[in-house]
């Protein structure tokens, strides 16, 4: 009896072994870590040559893979901007290059290659740096024939408008007046079109063949446009000018992509290189207004297309506001993938963000950081700048030579007029006075032209060109007969200088019209 009891007792000890210590209180495990977001969305990778490599460049050759415009918004003028972007055209092979510049020179790149174009505008290239002229050769090389440059902003300069009218406007009158128009460009450089010379255009537009729409096309919707948003935002009226500025991109853009399908019956695959405030998406855009890259974004949405939207800076500890400085510390380059720095958002672990960062964040793709930030150069181009100023100075000088001729000989009549006057030999009404006459009337009004060339005020010298294309000729004459006409009443070697400064004053005469001196011959 008793040893039953036992057996009976011992078979119970496991089920009350497993009630007691259901019964104990159970430790709660330990909760995963939450991971640092930033950590989470940074990417390292480096770059040598146009080979991307590393986690950051991976994140790219997924994402581009599958997508059909890739677009750079970027902070201007940061070395090694220009070169990242050649990476990434070598990787993406698009068939288009967008660049924040002007249709005209975009279409002037395209057919010429952009070291021909800049030869004869230097200051087109709103960002003009050495690495945006190689990245446009390496597109150029790659492509051929087949690839396009867009040029999608307005024009930065009238220079090479004005150049393309004075050689192929159907009518002298206005390629006269684009000549000297185009002159008066050239030797404002790049500040012709920040500046109001609606009168320029004006009277260009009333030498034009209203048949020839191309000519007035240029005229009326790429140089006035130009002129006037330039002139709009230095007058303090920004967001108006960005308006304009952003509807006139994505008009252009639709202009440009509808002539490509309709050549090639299919959607260009486009890189864009522009600044970040122009292709951030987004309802509403840095300046308050719905941006080229939100256009883009829509017509790829509804495309069934990908646009990737990659925000590209240099990293300066000093003034960057995000908290990356231990991970980009000993990185050359550094990606933020802004998707989970999204979803940090909406959970409100990114709580603190300004609105600058929070429209970063929702307005690309990803971030990327270029480690130091440090300023691209301008060499290239200022060497273009320079040529292209010398070049000018070279051609004005052989259609304008009689001028420092006749100003020397002018100072050496007032001299013999002096000299004579002291010695009470002759009298001050002798040929030489005629002729410094003539001569200096030449000179003032040459002089008047080239202080119009450079002045801000359409208009400044006044009638001076209309006078001089019609005086000179008159004043020539008078110096013929005042020194002898055909040698016959005077000595002969009056009758000879007389003829020399009447020639100078002739073929003056001739170069003023033909440069339309100042541009204010109708």
């Amino acid at each position: 009896m008793m040893i039953r009891l036992m057996m009976a007792t011992l078979s119970l000890c496991p089920a009350l072994i497993t009630t007691a210590l259901a019964q104990e209180p159970q430790s709660t495990p330990l909760a995963a870590p939450v991971a640092d977001p930033w950590e989470e969305a940074a990417h390292p990778f480096g770059q040598d040559g146009i080979s991307l490599s590393g986690a950051g460049a991976d994140w790219l050759s997924g994402e581009m893979a599958n997508a059909q415009h890739v677009l750079v918004g970027e902070q201007h003028g940061v070395d090694g901007l220009a070169r990242l972007t050649a990476a990434l055209d070598a990787q993406f092979q698009p068939d288009v290059l967008v660049l924040e510049a002007g249709p005209w020179i975009g279409q002037r790149i395209t057919e010429d290659g952009v070291r021909d174009a800049l030869a004869l505008a230097p200051y087109s290239l709103a960002f003009d740096y050495n690495g945006d002229i190689a990245l446009i050769e390496q597109f150029q090389t790659r492509t051929g024939r087949d690839g396009a440059v867009w040029g999608v902003d307005q024009e930065a300069n009238a220079i090479h408008p004005y150049a393309w009218l004075a050689a192929e406007a159907p009518r002298g009158t206005t390629r006269r007046v684009a000549r000297g128009l185009h002159l008066k460009a050239a030797l404002d450089g790049g500040e012709y079109l920040r500046t109001m010379h609606q009168d320029d255009l004006h009277a260009l537009w009333r030498t034009t063949d209203s048949a020839h729409l191309q000519t007035q096309h240029l005229i009326d919707h790429i140089l006035r446009f130009s002129m006037e948003t330039f002139v709009t935002w230095r007058s303090g009226a920004r967001g108006e000018a960005s308006a304009r500025r952003e509807q006139y991109m994505m008009d252009r853009y639709e202009a440009e992509r509808a002539a490509f399908e309709t050549q090639t019956g299919s959607a260009p695959r486009t890189l864009f290189k522009m600044g970040g405030a122009h292709i951030q998406e987004g309802e509403v855009g840095p300046n308050g207004i719905m941006t080229l890259g939100e256009h883009i974004q829509r017509r790829a949405s509804a495309d069934g297309e990908t646009a990737l939207h990659l925000g590209v800076r240099g990293y300066n500890p000093e003034t960057t506001s995000y908290p990356i400085g231990p991970l980009i510390d000993g990185q050359s380059l550094l990606l933020l993938d802004t998707q989970p720095l999204r979803q940090a958002a909406e959970a409100g672990r990114l709580a603190d963000l300004t609105t600058d960062q929070r429209a970063d964040i929702y307005g690309y793709d990803a971030l990327i950081y270029i480690n130091p930030l440090q300023r691209a150069s301008k060499s290239e181009i200022e060497a273009l700048q320079a040529d292209f100023r010398s070049g000018l100075l070279t051609r004005l000088g052989w259609h304008f030579w009689p001028a420092p001729l006749l100003l020397l000989l002018s100072l050496w009549g007032v001299g013999l007029l002096v000299a004579r006057k002291l010695r009470a030999r002759g009298s001050v009404t002798a040929p030489t006075l005629t002729l410094t006459a003539a001569s200096a009337v030449t000179v003032v009004i040459f002089g008047a032209q080239a202080f119009a060339l450079t002045s801000n005020a359409p208009g400044a010298a006044g009638p001076g060109p209309a006078l001089l294309a019609f005086l000179a000729p008159l004043l020539a004459i008078l110096a013929l007969a005042d020194t002898g006409w055909r040698g016959r009443t005077g000595p002969r070697p009056a009758w000879i200088l007389g003829l020399i400064w009447a020639a100078l004053l002739l073929w003056l005469a001739f170069a003023m019209h033909r440069w339309n001196f100042g541009a204010m011959l109708g």
